[in-house]
């Protein structure tokens, strides 16, 4: 009687694991240029592919890591679309990736219009981590944003830029990359450029992504007290 108007209980704790989200926008340029082929199908292969070709082939590692990401996709030349927002549904973004053509978003490149419009949809995201991994092969032409002013609201949003340049150096001197632009973009936000000259190198890429943003684990317990004082 003593020990049951003590009112006892039996407490069982129950820790679940999961990862923390990682909100990545993907801005593929698909203006007519990501139609050339000269980016190397695997490494020391004479075969190539086009650009728009690799990007497809090397999204699927980072799409295939899922757990604990949403992935969103922005296509753009001339204009800026929206193909999928933010989503955990990997496969979505994935078959809309593999659906991109060149040349129907139009031929220019309004990078700085389409970074801006990627960045600004993280405004009133919830998101522990957002980045935004920008893929092109051009210069910026006529953007009505300036692409350092798009940096500079990425800065503002806590929004890091990874900036990635699609071509060999052979077909980059006929249309030279505004390289200086580009690491000047990720360097304001704290991202990393990359230079991609065959389908491998979005394999480092990706590994410096998880390097600089890793994935944090989370603990939850939940504790359910049983009593017993019958």
């Amino acid at each position: 009687l003593i020990v049951g108007l003590a009112d006892p209980v039996y407490s069982v704790t129950e820790v679940h694991k999961s990862q923390s989200g990682r909100d990545i926008m993907l801005v593929l340029d698909t203006s007519q240029s990501m139609e050339t082929a000269d980016i190397a199908s695997r490494a020391n292969d004479e075969d190539v592919v086009s650009r728009l070709e690799a990007v497809k082939l090397g999204l699927v590692t980072l799409l295939d890591d899922s757990e604990g990401n949403r992935f969103g996709l922005i296509a753009f030349g001339e204009q800026s679309f929206v193909m999928s927002d933010l989503t955990a549904l990997s496969e979505t973004v994935r078959y809309m990736t593999s659906q991109l053509e060149t040349g129907f978003a139009g031929d220019s490149t309004r990078l700085g219009d389409a970074l801006g419009y990627a960045v600004s949809l993280f405004s009133n995201a919830v998101s522990q981590r957002s980045i935004v991994v920008l893929i092109t092969d051009g210069n910026d032409t006529g953007s009505d944003l300036p692409p350092l002013e798009a940096a500079r609201l990425a800065q503002a949003l806590k929004v890091k830029l990874y900036v990635a340049a699609v071509g060999t150096l052979a077909s980059a001197q006929r249309d030279p990359i505004d390289e200086d632009l580009l690491r000047r973009l990720v360097e304001r936000t704290g991202g990393e450029f990359f230079r991609v000259t065959g389908i491998g190198d979005f394999e480092a890429m990706w590994q410096t992504l998880d390097l600089n943003e890793p994935k944090q684990v989370r603990l939850e317990e939940h504790t359910s007290l049983l009593p017993i004082a019958w």
